[in-house]
This record gives structure tokens, sequence and C-alpha cells, in this order.
């Protein structure tokens, strides 16, 4: 089985919901690795991840006001007022208790407007180059060897290139570190989306900007090799992942890396408390907001 859309996962989720199904997705994938117990307070129980800045200046103003761009075929020319409800909106968010606060020049709103400026003025032939398949749009599959699990990725673009009709996944990523610039041919979020779309390249947009200010935007593009050596090597080790949460479910035993874990980039993790408690914390998280930790995959631009 597979889709395109929130609504034909949604439907899938709602037919087959008895016993439910697991929603894989490298975001998962990334937190299961990181820390089994996390995985299982943000996924299994529903507790609200502690955001950031830089991910909610990414997701609220860089990745929107570009992927508008496309929509509207380079004719997209944000007004006064939309750059000023995007703004208010996300300094909104960014006020939020447990917000993990970032560079305010780097993370300003005249920045984002000169990184839409550069990006525009630098790829416009993007336009007559490229036919615009879906934006942040989900697309899943079931996968194989592995009882009721679904994989799900949400590109930030998937186009379709004029002349061949080649299917490419795109992605942007902004960030003040100059080390991620190019596609690792074995990345897993990247493998990821060209396996769930049937991509034959894959994209990066690469949004560097420096502490002094400076904006450099670079793109690398890849062949997905969506029947060689790495994408079969990616299946399996999905696979395997995917084995692992559900053995974890079973069990009930959600293994904590600790120490490591419990400092990742030097911040102390937002579920310490609960994991110095023993058994007490089922009760204490009782009474814990929750979250739907799949929302971001559940809404997006597709009609079916």
């Amino acid at each position: 089985m597979q889709g395109i859309g929130v609504k034909s996962l949604q439907r899938f989720l709602d037919e087959h919901a008895n016993p439910p199904w697991l929603v894989l997705d490298f975001t998962g994938m990334q937190l299961y690795d990181t820390c089994n117990r996390k995985y299982q307070y943000i996924r299994e129980m529903k507790l609200p991840e502690r955001k950031s800045v830089p991910m909610l200046y990414s997701s609220m103003i860089i990745h929107p006001i570009l992927a508008r761009w496309y929509t509207e075929n380079g004719q997209f020319a944000p007004s006064e007022a939309i750059w000023r409800r995007m703004w208010t909106s996300y300094i909104k968010a960014v006020n939020e208790p447990n917000v993990i606060l970032g560079n305010s020049n780097i993370y300003s709103r005249i920045m984002a407007q000169n990184i839409f400026k550069q990006y525009i003025g630098q790829f416009a032939l993007d336009i007559d180059t490229y036919k615009i398949t879906a934006i942040e749009t989900v697309y899943w599959k079931e996968l194989p060897g592995v009882e009721r699990t679904i994989f799900a990725s949400k590109p930030d673009l998937v186009l379709t290139r004029l002349g061949d009709n080649a299917l490419i996944t795109a992605d942007f990523k902004h960030s003040v570190w100059d080390s991620g610039e190019d596609i690792i041919p074995f990345d897993r979020q990247f493998l990821g989306q060209s396996w769930a779309a049937g991509s034959a390249y894959m994209m990066k947009n690469f949004i560097l900007v420096t502490r002094d200010g400076r904006i450099g935007i670079s793109r690398t593009f890849k062949p997905a090799a969506t029947d060689g050596d790495l994408i079969v090597e990616w299946l399996a080790e999905t696979v395997a992942t995917a084995q692992h949460v559900i053995e974890s479910r079973e069990r009930e035993m959600w293994r904590k890396n600790a120490p490591k874990a419990c400092n990742d980039f030097n911040r102390k993790c937002e579920f310490f408390d609960l994991c110095e408690l023993g058994q007490l914390r089922h009760k204490v998280i009782e009474n814990l907001p929750k979250v739907d930790p799949l929302k971001y995959l559940m809404v997006d631009s597709t009609e079916d």
C-alpha cells in the first residue's frame, strides 16, 4: 500500500485502526536512535517536544515563504502585510515556554527578507526548468518485511524536470554551520524522501547565514539510484529500526541512552526529571499536556 497526501494516509489509518499501525518517519528514526526513552515520551506518550529558535525560524518563515514563491510560479512578491503576519506568528511561538533561544541578528525579519530576495534571484530559472508537482506533501508507503508499519516522508518540494519528466525530491536547509552543505549520498532523510516519492534525483538547497550576517546559498543535486545499493541498505536499516520500535512497544521497555542523550548539544534534556522519577513518572505524565507528534505530517497541500 502507498499513497500521496494527508487524506489518503488518514483514510488508510482509520480503515486499519485495530490494531493501529506504526507510522515511522525520518524524525522518528532519528529520535529513536538518539534515545529510545525520549522517543517514547514524544511519540508514544505524546508529550510536547522542546523547540528552538532555529527550528521555528526555518519552519515558520524560511520554508513557507520560499514554498509560496514556487506555488505562485515565481510571481509571488510578499507584501508588508504578509511579512508582518508571518513575523507576528513566529514571535508568538518563540515566546512560548522552554523555547531554546538564538541570535536575534541572524534570526531576524530583515535576514529572512534578504534570504528570500537572494534565493529567488539565484534560482529564478527554476520556474522555467521544473514543473511543481507537490509542496510539503506527505508521501507514504507500507514498509516491506515488517507488519503494520508505514514509512512517511514530507519533502519540501517535489519537482518534475521539463524535458525528461524526471522526478526530483528537494529540501531547504537553513544553518549557521557550513558543514552540511552537500548531500551525503547515504543521507537517511534524502533517501527516505526518494524512496517514498519514487524520485530519480535528490536536491538540497542549503542556506548558510554566517554569524556576521552574510548569506550564502548553494545547491547540490545527486541521482537517487532507487535500485542501487544505498537505497537497498537504507530500506533494510529502516525496517530494522521499525522492528526495534515494535519490540520496544511489545516489551514496554524503552532504553535510556544515558548519559549521552541527557546533555545532547550541551543542553539538559527536557525529560531528564521524568527519567529521574523512575516508575512514578507514569503518574506524573498522566497530568501533563499532550500533543499530536505527527501533526506536522498531517497538514499538506494535496487534495485527493
